[in-house]
């Protein structure tokens, strides 16, 4: 009886470190995470997000305190495709942008944005001065993704 228990601790453990050495290689849901200025400021330059996605997902993309408090939603159950770049732009207040519906979305090609940006321009009043990070959400469920890239905003 023993040595089954230990026969089968031992499959377990080879098991799962092949199973993490294999979702080591496998591709990031979102790459190519691009977010300038690294600072906003009431009434300076919006800030220019981009990034696109391993696989067609309808995604939502919020911007979010460190302690992951929601202050605006850039998009909303987006469609978007595989190895497009999504460019949006922020203009630092809280709330909602415009609902985008199934309108043409302006992008580029891969690591470019040619076309003006997505607009996300929610009218409620500018964040307060911190840290904040975007945190994209898959539609059909699955854990939020948070992106580590942080950025400030002062007043």
């Amino acid at each position: 009886m023993r040595d089954g228990v230990v026969a089968a601790l031992v499959v377990l453990t080879l098991g799962g470190l092949l199973l993490a050495q294999h979702m080591k290689h496998l591709p990031a849901p979102v790459e190519g995470v691009v977010i300038q200025p690294a600072n906003l400021t009431p009434g300076g330059r919006p800030l220019e997000i981009s990034f696109h996605l391993d696989k067609p997902q309808r995604i939502t993309v919020e911007v979010v305190t460190t302690t992951g408090k929601t202050v605006a939603s850039l998009v909303r159950d987006l469609p978007w495709p595989a190895n497009t770049t999504l460019c949006q732009q922020w203009n630092g207040r809280r709330g909602l942008g415009p609902a985008v519906g199934n309108r043409t979305i302006p992008y580029g090609p891969l690591g470019t944005c040619r076309r003006a940006p997505l607009l996300s321009q929610p009218t409620g009043r500018f964040v307060a001065a911190g840290e904040y990070h975007l945190r994209i959400l898959f539609a059909g469920g699955g854990e939020p993704l948070p992106l580590p890239q942080i950025f400030t905003v002062s007043k």
